[in-house]
């Protein structure tokens, strides 16, 4: 009887399929992690009853419970860049007007056909029906019609 081989002793080559998988596997983790922020599935997120959950590197959902009444918070860098109701979203820049700031928005926004937009260093909120409103911190947006609330 032969004595078994130690991990050290063994040599596997990976097929054309595993060196594949561990390339793509960054790739694969990063489409994980972009998922969309709607109000269902910031829900589903808290399946606990922890206050704060990380979303991806510094950014983080906070669940917000006032009577019956529950939304969420998104935070950047520890600061806040919209809050997700039912029905509405409001939008904040966070003081901080940056290429990630708005890639951080567009998540929950880009499920309902609208975007935060930038044209000329200014930034510009567009509908679902292709208007475009100058942005303002702290806007509110209804989700079925991308119409704000004033």
């Amino acid at each position: 009887m032969s004595k078994p081989l130690s991990v050290r002793q063994v040599r596997i080559t990976p097929t054309f399929e595993v060196q594949f998988l561990i390339r793509a596997q960054p790739a694969i983790r990063r489409k994980e992690n972009e998922t969309m922020l709607t109000y269902e599935d910031c829900t589903a997120l808290f399946h606990r009853n922890f206050p704060r959950r990380k979303l991806r590197r510094n950014v983080y959902l906070h669940r917000i419970q006032q009577g019956e009444v529950t939304y969420f918070q998104v935070s950047y860098h520890d600061r806040l860049i919209g809050i997700i109701f039912p029905d509405s979203h409001s939008l904040f820049d966070g003081r901080y007007q940056s290429a990630s700031t708005k890639a951080n928005l567009n998540r929950f926004l880009v499920p309902y056909g609208c975007a935060v937009i930038q044209r000329n260093y200014e930034w510009f909120y567009s509908t679902s029906q292709g208007a475009t409103i100058p942005f303002k911190s702290g806007m509110r947006v209804i989700l079925q019609t991308g119409e704000l609330i004033k």
